[in-house]
C-alpha cells in the first residue's frame, strides 16, 4: 500500500494500492509477452498489464512474471524516467506474463449520477512479501506491506484514510484466511455492476 503524498490536491494522505492509467501499449505488451501467445486479449489481460507495469513503476517490483522480484536500479529509473517501455523490460529479462496467476477481484465506477470520473479493476496475485517496499515518486509519502486487518483497524481509528473502493478490497482481502483464500474466493464490486468473468477460457 502506497500513502498519496499531502501535497497532492487529490486525496492528499490517502492510502492506496499501486496503480494508474492504461496506456495505449498494455494491449500489445499483453499480447505480445502472454503465455498463450493469443493473437487477441481480453480488456481484463490488458488492464491486468497496465497493473504490473505500474506497481513496477511506483514500487519497483515486477510481479505476475515468470520470474518476479525486485527490479534494478537502472531498470526502475528507467521505467520511471520513460527511457525504457516496459515491453522492453521484459523482453530484456526474457519474462512472460502469467495470466493464469492473476485474478480480477473487482471493479469499480464513480463518481454515480455523474459522468464517470474513474473506472477501476483491481487484480490480486500472490507476491513474496519479505521483499521490501520502496517508492521514487513524489507523489508517494511512503509505502509498506501491511496486514489488511491492520490497515482496517488504522482506519477505524482514523490513522488511515481510504476512499470506498479502496477500503471495500480491504475488507474483502480481510474477510480471506490465506493467499489461497484470496485467489479462489476474493471478490469485491461495485453493487451497481454486473460480475465480471476474467478469462474468457474460465
Amino acid at each position: 500500500m502506497q500513502q498519496r503524498s499531502e501535497n497532492l490536491r487529490f486525496l492528499p494522505g490517502y492510502w492506496a494500492f499501486p496503480g494508474g492509467t492504461e496506456s495505449p501499449s498494455d494491449a500489445d505488451t499483453a499480447r505480445t509477452f502472454g503465455e498463450l501467445g493469443a493473437s487477441s486479449v481480453s480488456l481484463a489481460e490488458t488492464l491486468a498489464v497496465t497493473a504490473l507495469r505500474e506497481t513496477a513503476e511506483e514500487l519497483g517490483v515486477l510481479c505476475g512474471v515468470t520470474h518476479p522480484g525486485l527490479l534494478s536500479e537502472s531498470e526502475w529509473e528507467g521505467l520511471c524516467e520513460g527511457t525504457m517501455a516496459f515491453a522492453n523490460l521484459l523482453q530484456s529479462r526474457r519474462e512472460t506474463l502469467c495470466f493464469s496467476g492473476i485474478r480480477n477481484v473487482g471493479r469499480w465506477v464513480g463518481p454515480h449520477g455523474e459522468p464517470a470520473q474513474f473506472d477501476t479493476w483491481f487484480f490480486a496475485l500472490p507476491y513474496d512479501e519479505s521483499l521490501p517496499a520502496k517508492w521514487k515518486s513524489v507523489e508517494v509519502a511512503t509505502a509498506k506491506w501491511q496486514n489488511a486487518a491492520q490497515f482496517l483497524q488504522q482506519e477505524r481509528d482514523g490513522a488511515a484514510r481510504m476512499v470506498p473502493p479502496t477500503l471495500a478490497m480491504m475488507e474483502a482481502l480481510a474477510s480471506c484466511s490465506d493467499v489461497p483464500s484470496v485467489m479462489q474466493h476474493m471478490y469485491a464490486c461495485d453493487p451497481t455492476l454486473p460480475q465480471l468473468t476474467w478469462l474468457s477460457s474460465q
